[in-house]
């Protein structure tokens, strides 16, 4: 078999229209937010689990369900201290795709995957 048999093919990504989702909720990431001291200390950036973090509670405010599952997350692009960051989502009755975006002209997309959802609405 050669290199070449060997190489899978690359299939494009979906692009989706997410221009067209409801926004779930907009945040500014404050510059002295303290988890920016040690992610990285002299160029900071917003961990990707603080933003699902973000992402989860807004969801389960929202709808009142758990996210049960983060079954896809894809971060394209650094979250900075001062920016403006938006969510939007699009939801089936047990998944939901989200997107975070830096809010802008041009917007720009920071992460994008799927949840699953739990069946019912969370106790309060």
């Amino acid at each position: 078999m050669t290199a070449a048999a060997r190489t899978p093919t690359k299939v494009p990504a979906r692009q989706l229209d997410w221009s067209t989702w409801p926004v779930l909720n907009r945040w500014q990431v404050e510059a002295d937010h303290p988890v920016l001291a040690g992610h990285f200390p002299g160029q900071p950036v917003v961990p990707g689990a603080l933003l699902l973090s973000w992402l989860a509670s807004d969801v389960r405010r929202a709808t009142g369900r758990e996210v049960l599952e983060i079954r896809e997350a894809r971060f394209q692009g650094a979250a900075l201290p001062g920016a403006t960051l938006e969510s939007r989502t699009s939801a089936s009755a047990s998944a939901m795709r989200f997107v975070i975006i830096e809010a802008g002209t041009p917007a720009r997309v920071v992460a994008s995957g799927s949840l699953v959802l739990s069946g019912e609405e969370a106790a309060p």
